[in-house]
């Protein structure tokens, strides 16, 4: 195997800065190496151990050059960066997809060597090298983060690339194609360090494209960030809910206890609720816990608890969930309120 490997055509070293960008000094004295020492985690695909490439174009260009195993190219950002322990300077992180939509992955890169790696990460392969196309930063893809990620980059392709026009090759790859990331894949994004600055216009952009039932899957996460990210893509696109989608909704406040994201289910009931029949409701009930104890408001549960389960249904629950968080709900109070939102989850299975 190793006489095998003299004969096998080696690809060659690349760089990605001209050799007068003052930047060049801080990369020089970077390591010369495939993959940095000391690192651990899986190969371009964690941040403690990114790819390191030759400056902000070897980026680029090292994402150029991949394709997925099924021979499809890639369209990419960069999301974001973040601080490693260990490692000199930020790694940066970017996201990328195959054009036809079946890999979506992260990437990480430390952009502060003289030349790119040529190890891959696990997944892809290289494009054919070409002497000319093989060192060039200009691709379907580019160095900041766009929100509409895959759709609307024409715009943002076309002033980053002058001259070379590759608009209509991503137009081509992109155009009739529903593109949405798969539930895992989001969630990588929702955890990433240093977000905060893309969570919301991600949100945005996702929550009017994306089918509302994905949202109500993700609701489903184990993990408060993910919740709170479903539940505001929800908020934003309330005018396509259906009662059936408020109806789970309202089942995933009875097995959720926090407060923020309760309040956002609340404000979601009362804008299907437009004769504000359950706050008509409600609202008497906390004003009179506001003034007396809970033993009388437990007799008049007990007495309308029918009516609660035949009549206002799941549309009551996160205002029952509301009730036991008042000052003066007893634990009889709150094993009452939990006893009528169970019997109405019951109602709706």
């Amino acid at each position: 195997m190793g006489l095998l490997n003299l004969f096998k055509k080696k690809r060659p070293l690349i760089k990605g800065q001209e050799e007068k960008n003052p930047f060049n000094y801080k990369l020089e004295q970077g390591l010369d190496c495939d993959e940095i020492p000391n690192c651990y985690g899986e190969f371009g695909k964690t941040p403690t151990n990114p790819i390191p490439v030759n400056g902000g174009t070897g980026e680029l260009i090292y994402l150029n050059s991949l394709k997925n195993i099924n021979n499809q190219p890639l369209l990419y950002h960069r999301l974001t960066i973040t601080p490693i322990q260990g490692l000199e300077e930020y790694v940066d992180i970017y996201e990328v997809v195959s054009v036809d939509g079946k890999l979506w992955d992260i990437l990480y890169f430390h952009m502060y060597h003289p030349r790119n790696s040529n190890k891959l990460p696990s997944g892809y392969q290289w494009v054919k090298y070409d002497k000319i196309w093989s060192h060039s930063p200009i691709g379907l893809g580019l160095n900041k983060f766009l929100p509409d990620f895959p759709y609307n980059m024409s715009e943002p392709l076309k002033q980053f690339q002058g001259l070379l026009n590759l608009v209509s090759v991503y137009e081509k790859h992109t155009k009739g194609k529903n593109f949405i990331r798969p539930q895992e894949h989001l969630e990588k994004i929702i955890h990433l360090n240093n977000r905060n600055n893309i969570i919301g216009p991600l949100a945005h952009s996702i929550s009017m494209k994306y089918p509302v039932q994905y949202f109500i899957n993700l609701l489903q996460a184990y993990d408060n960030d993910t919740k709170s990210f479903a539940l505001f893509c929800l908020q934003l696109n309330k005018k396509s809910l259906t009662e059936n989608n408020l109806a789970s909704i309202c089942k995933f406040a009875f097995l959720n206890d926090d407060w923020k994201l309760n309040e956002i289910i609340i404000e979601l009931v009362n804008y299907f609720d437009k004769e504000n029949t359950v706050q008509s409701i409600f609202a008497p009930l906390v004003e009179y816990l506001d003034k007396h104890d809970a033993k009388g408001l437990i007799y008049v549960l007990k007495v309308a608890e029918e009516d609660f389960i035949n009549g206002l249904s799941y549309k009551l629950i996160p205002f029952l969930w509301k009730l036991t968080k008042h000052n003066n709900a007893s634990e009889e109070l709150i094993e009452k309120c939990n006893l009528i939102s169970e019997k109405i989850l019951l109602t709706m299975d």
